[in-house]
């Protein structure tokens, strides 16, 4: 999704301002909005044999291999209670688009079916909106709330009778696209700002 298509608006926050020592401070902020366009599919696997070679049928890689984590076992004291043993789950992780999601979570489900000698299970990790949607936006609102910034601390300036100098600083912020638990969401909302130290002269 073209990140075009992925700005869907803003809300803006008043500018705000300070002075500090012989520099003056002013911070400006908005909300930007990005709709998700990938979901990331986990298949938890708890390997018997042939892990890595098995998961390729499922489009896996060693590089989408997240997290390996040992579930403890179980030695039941008790005659007729079943001990459980230990066992190693392997977390593998990649990014679907969303309209192909459910189709992805539904092969791993049938990859687990076919391979009863490999424990698997098939979960939502959460969604997300395109590295690249997400990186076009930030550039576009920090050169809006740069510009924003810089020039209300060069009228603050002027106002106070002062001639405003080089820019000192400059510091930024942006949220994250991505939610864990989804649920209805069709849009992030993130916050983003800048802040500029502007020199008096």
């Amino acid at each position: 999704m073209a990140a075009a298509a992925a700005l869907l608006g803003a809300c803006i926050a008043p500018a705000q301002a300070q002075t500090i020592g012989d520099g003056i401070v002013t911070s400006a902020a908005k909300t930007v909005f990005i709709a998700p366009t990938h979901g990331l599919v986990v298949a938890l696997v708890s390997p018997l044999a042939e892990v890595l070679t098995k998961v390729q049928a499922l489009d896996f890689r060693i590089e989408d291999l997240r997290q390996v984590h040992t579930q403890p076992g179980f030695d039941s004291p008790l005659p007729g209670v079943t001990s459980i043993p230990s066992r190693t789950i392997y977390n593998f992780v990649r990014e679907v688009p969303l309209a192909r999601l459910g189709q992805e979570l539904d092969r791993i489900r049938q990859f687990a079916s076919q391979n009863t000698d490999l424990p698997t299970a098939a979960q939502l990790g959460g969604i997300k909106a395109s590295d690249e949607a997400v990186k076009q936006t930030h550039q576009q609102a920090f050169q809006e709330l740069y510009r924003e910034a810089k020039a209300r601390a060069e009228a603050m300036a002027r106002e106070a009778g002062l001639t405003p100098g080089r820019v000192l600083g400059v510091t930024d912020a942006f949220g994250a696209a991505f939610s864990l638990y989804p649920g209805n969401l069709t849009t992030f909302q993130l916050p983003a700002s800048v802040t500029v130290r502007l020199a008096i002269e």
